[in-house]
């Protein structure tokens, strides 16, 4: 494999476009996560993949970095401020974050413990979530926004929480939500504050749309704030309607879509206020985007605005509008999670088989076949060049459809056909070769690359650990973990272990257009090459799904000392068979799955009987990982303070043990 000397050019450049700030390539070509910037703090992933191997923990691991989620906390809030210092702006700022994002508790309490200076707080849609804010801001003064559909149960445990301190706020999505109210008097409790989410007539853009507008799930139309407010007024609980809601959807591309929204709810705002609402609270949503793909466009999986941009037309249009109609700036609340929380997951996956390499180019073969196409794919092999292989490739595709058909009238044997298409194969290769160095229209060379590119199977599930890709055709950036100096031979498309069609991503985010390819190396690889996707921190495991009963990978969370050192703080290791069969009601497969003589006392005599075996390998694969095993860890009788002992010469281990548990609902 050519190296490329490290000032040259960058095979893997694209990932400054998205990376910056987050990754980096050092100069061993490895893939490095960034946790503080300011201390120039990293962690190599293709040496966490290595020294997690010696661990006994293979991919996929998702790996957790929460340092990341402080840096963005810290980034959101700066930005606000420094836009309220900037316009003199006299409301304040709060941020939320919506559950639904990601509830694992681990991340949830990072959020917590970074947004605490700031007075951050959570955004809940349903009691079960309602639950969880309820016991992360116990000793916070953060607010819980309580949004989504609710009924009397969601209500009296949101009131019972405000009369017991907590700072609540009940934003009703439909009309009928408001009679609910009047039941809390009733049984004794003290009506929340309030809040209501309008439907705004601004519509957002890409897949989110429909997330407001007429089409709008939730909302409430001009009609119902109308009445509602009429039946606040004559509940005398006017005084308790301190919030007004809107939100645009996730993912925001485009930032004049969301101004758009924005002045059509401060018109509301204003309006209520001149009826005598007195409301101080103005609640933009969520739908700060990320870049995934670095073309800073208004592309579906990027942005065309940057954080600071966001904060400023927030608090930049609020005082203008208000301050024309002499109305006291507000609170303002973002509930910004996709923000927040995407960047510190990464996905490492491990490929199941070394490519194969396509045959050298060498003398045309002797003309063996009794067909022609057959003969003529083996000589354009030898004969394709960098002038010719326009009209070879259109001529190969016609022998390889006469090829096809000889084959199918039994006038080609089965060897004759594997050469051929292994001819036809090389063909496509060099023709696409041929095509990177010369003029080529850009859609006909991506078609071209397109079909010189391979399947590679890769140890993951997508609808596991990617929903968003096979849902939404979300593109997430993928890079190898190491050879990054190197320039890649392969183009391929990526496929997961299920057994699904759609168990395969042939999009990849470019700053320039999405590729139909992804790029590898050519063999041979080590036993630690692995493809890191990044970004997956937001959705991806709420949305999972037990599709082919693939389970929760393995996860592991890595922060860095005050050393800048990586230190492993927990290891989680992966849903079991047995964990899987157990969620679908399966939990004692293994003895109804043995023979009824095995649940006797053991005969010795018949301890490698065809059943008993049978009982080993049921009792082995149950206890083992749902993903496939490649065995590249270390030796079985190594010593287990081998691996530990390694870890701690690279700097990735705490000063403790690592935990090691095993857990269906993860940690």
């Amino acid at each position: 494999m050519k190296r490329l000397p490290l000032g040259g050019d960058d095979p893997f450049a694209h990932w400054r476009s998205w990376g910056e700030g987050f990754v980096n390539v050092n100069d061993a070509g490895h893939l490095e996560v960034i946790t503080n910037p300011a201390a120039a703090d990293k962690v190599d992933l293709h040496e966490l993949v290595a020294r997690l191997h010696r661990r006994g923990v293979r991919p996929p691991v998702l790996v957790r970095f929460p340092q990341l989620i402080d840096r963005q906390m810290e980034i959101l809030q700066q930005a606000f401020k420094t836009a309220t210092k900037t316009f003199d702006f006299r409301g304040s700022y709060t941020c939320v974050y919506p559950l639904k994002v990601n509830s694992r508790k681990t991340t949830v309490a990072r959020i917590c413990a970074a947004g605490r200076p700031y007075g951050a707080g959570l955004e809940v849609g349903t009691k079960a979530e309602l639950c969880i804010a309820l016991s992360m801001l116990r000793d916070n003064a953060g607010p819980i926004i309580c949004n989504g559909y609710k009924d009397s149960a969601y209500l009296e445990l949101a009131a019972a929480a405000g009369a017991a301190g907590y700072n609540i706020v009940v934003v009703f999505e439909r009309p009928r939500e408001y009679e609910l109210i009047a039941g809390l008097r009733a049984k004794g409790l003290p009506c929340p504050r309030l809040g209501a989410r309008v439907k705004l007539n601004a519509s957002g853009m890409g897949r989110w749309e429909e997330s407001s507008g007429d089409l709008s799930k939730f909302g409430l139309t001009a009609s119902d704030l109308l009445d509602c407010t009429r039946l606040l007024k004559e509940c005398k609980l006017l005084e308790r309607m301190r919030l007004l809601h809107f939100h645009l959807g996730s993912q925001i591309t485009n930032i004049r879509n969301f101004k758009q929204a924005l002045q059509e709810a401060l018109r509301f705002y204003v309006e209520l206020k001149e009826m005598g609402v007195p409301l101080d609270t103005l609640d933009v949503g969520g739908g700060l985007g990320v870049d995934y793909d670095g073309s800073n466009s208004s592309a579906d999986s990027s942005v065309n605005y940057n954080v600071q941009e966001y904060a400023n037309d927030i608090i930049y249009t609020t005082k203008e509008v208000l301050d024309r109609a002499r109305i006291k700036e507000p609170r303002i609340i973002t509930e910004a999670g996709r923000f927040l929380v995407t960047h510190h997951a990464v996905l490492l996956v491990d490929p199941l088989e070394q490519p194969k390499t396509s045959p050298k180019r060498g003398r045309a073969r002797a003309r063996a076949s009794n067909v022609d196409a057959v003969n003529e794919l083996n000589d354009m092999v030898v004969e394709i060049n960098s002038k010719n292989w326009r009209e070879y490739l259109h001529d190969a595709y016609q022998k390889k459809d006469e090829m096809l058909s000889a084959f199918s009238l039994g006038f080609l044997s089965l060897k004759q056909r594997a050469q051929a298409e292994s001819a036809f194969s090389r063909i496509v290769e060099l023709a696409s070769r041929y095509a990177r160095h010369g003029r080529f229209d850009g859609e006909d060379k991506a078609a071209l690359e397109r079909i010189a590119a391979r399947l590679h199977a890769f140890n993951f599930s997508i609808f596991k650990s990617l929903p968003d890709s096979w849902i939404l055709d979300m593109l997430f950036p993928i890079m190898p973990t190491s050879r990054l100096k190197e320039k890649p031979a392969l183009k391929a498309v990526l496929a997961d272990l299920t057994c699904d069609s759609d168990g395969v991503i042939n999009k990849f985010s470019h700053p320039q257009e999405p590729r139909s390819t992804f790029e590898l190396h050519a063999m041979p690889w080590d036993d630690f090459y692995a493809l890191a996707v990044l970004f997956v921190g937001a959705y991806q495991e709420a949305l999972s799904s037990d599709h082919n009963l693939f389970g929760r990978p393995a996860e592991v969370t890595v922060e860095t000392n005050a050393a800048g050192a990586p230190a492993i703080l927990d290891v989680r290791e992966s849903d079991t068979c047995a964990d899987m069969l157990a969620r679908w009601g399966y939990e004692d497969l293994e003895r109804e799955q043995a023979p009824r003589e095995l649940h006797a006392v053991p005969d010795p005599a018949q301890a490698d009987a065809p059943s008993a075996r049978l009982e080993r390998l049921l009792a082995q694969v149950l206890g083992g990982g749902t993903y496939l095993d490649r065995n590249v860890a270390a030796p079985e009788n190594a010593a287990a303070g081998e691996a530990d002992t390694s870890l701690k010469e690279a700097g990735l281990s705490g000063a403790s043990e690592p935990k090691q548990a095993r857990s269906a609902t993860g940690s």
